[in-house]
């Protein structure tokens, strides 16, 4: 009796596992009680325009076509939405729309077409777009101001800089550190080591306070900025933690995507997020980032480059080229990549370095000759 049970049980189990997933698609209740009047593994529409992954710039008039692809069922309407707000409603004799995109946000963008039939039965379409800057960036080179020393062994993660000190955060398991510099000799005032299963990433300060976030271990630090005394310890649901920076109200933190994330200093807990883009697409391996004069800069992870962002929108405004900064021959074969932006607020200049780089270049910026 059991075993006719199961049978039974397995049967209609498997019945409505196929009226419930319709081809990947999402089929309302209404549509999988009534299927008199549909053909089986139907679908009633299709995206015609625009194609999944398809890139507009900001402001573009995307076209958005829907094909009916049955003649026996018909469509009363058929709504469109944008990132789940509807913007439409079209007709099944004109299933076209023109939507112009200079209000939505930049990045990856869904949109539904959902169709409603005449005999109450619906479907639900989903693909994803990219919205890209509608700007190019300005391309921006370097001037060397002055050149200081810089420990060789210090893989740095995050720079800061302030009264003629370094706040620096080294990174790797079993090395990482939080450090204080004479940014004129290199000689370390104060610093403390971290446990050998944390690996230290971005510093930013907040109310006389440094905090510091690690790379995998979802948890980062609070110093006290003047003894270096550790305070507390906090938690934070992203998965990576890679740069940070403090912009007066919230954290800025990124993992190495082209996502910044906005947490609040408080509890630590996401508050909003922007996706980095340029009129190309998303600009990924962010890392060390630095607010200077209202715009975020951050250096992308293995180049030479460092991208100037509207932290209100994510547009990439400009980007430094930063290649041939430390000489060929100054590398060992312990040297890394470009990484570390600090900012000099009474002279403009950027303090720059890398990971186990020997030097540590004080710079200004200027646009180059050719974008002018």
């Amino acid at each position: 009796m059991k075993t006719i049970f199961n049978f039974f049980f397995i049967f209609f189990s498997g019945l409505l596992l196929n009226y419930g997933c319709h081809n990947g698609k999402n089929i309302s209740n209404d549509q999988q009680n009534d299927k008199s009047n549909l053909p089986q593994n139907s679908e009633i529409i299709e995206f015609v325009k625009p194609y999944n992954a398809d890139k507009f710039k900001l402001g573009a008039k995307i076209t958005f076509e829907i094909r009916k692809l049955t003649d026996t069922i018909s469509v009363d309407s058929v709504v469109i939405f944008v990132e789940g707000k509807s913007i439409a409603a079209l007709k099944e004799n004109n299933l076209k729309l023109e939507w112009n995109s200079k209000n939505i946000r930049l990045g990856q963008i869904s949109i539904q077409a959902k169709a409603y039939s005449s005999n109450g039965a619906t479907e639900t379409i989903s693909q994803v777009i990219q919205i890209l800057s509608d700007i190019k960036p300005k391309q921006y080179t370097y001037k060397i101001i002055n050149i200081y020393p810089h420990d060789r062994n210090s893989y740095t993660q995050g720079l800061k800089y302030e009264n003629g000190d370094i706040f620096e955060s080294d990174g790797e398991y079993g090395k990482s550190a939080l450090r204080k510099v004479k940014l004129l000799t290199g000689e370390v005032i104060k610093f403390v080591n971290m446990d050998r299963s944390s690996f230290a990433e971005g510093i930013a300060f907040f109310k006389n306070q440094i905090y510091q976030i690690t790379w995998h271990e979802q948890a980062g630090h609070i110093y006290d900025k003047e003894t270096f005394q550790e305070i507390r310890k906090f938690k934070y649901d992203i998965s990576e933690g890679w740069g940070l920076e403090f912009d007066g109200k919230n954290f800025l933190m990124t993992d190495g995507s082209n996502n910044v994330y906005f947490m609040d200093p408080e509890f630590f807990k996401q508050v909003g997020k922007i996706e980095v883009m340029n009129d190309k697409g998303p600009v990924e391996n962010l890392n060390e980032l630095e607010i200077i004069e209202g715009k975020l800069y951050a250096n992308v992870y293995q180049k030479n480059i460092v991208v100037i962002i509207d932290p209100d929108n994510g547009k990439v405004l400009g980007e430094i080229d930063f290649a041939g900064l430390l000489a060929k021959s100054d590398y060992n074969e312990n040297t890394d990549v470009l990484n570390g932006i600090a900012w000099n607020p009474a002279n403009g200049h950027l303090f720059i370095t890398g990971k186990n780089w020997p030097k540590l270049f004080e710079v200004s910026i200027s646009e180059k000759n050719n974008n002018k």
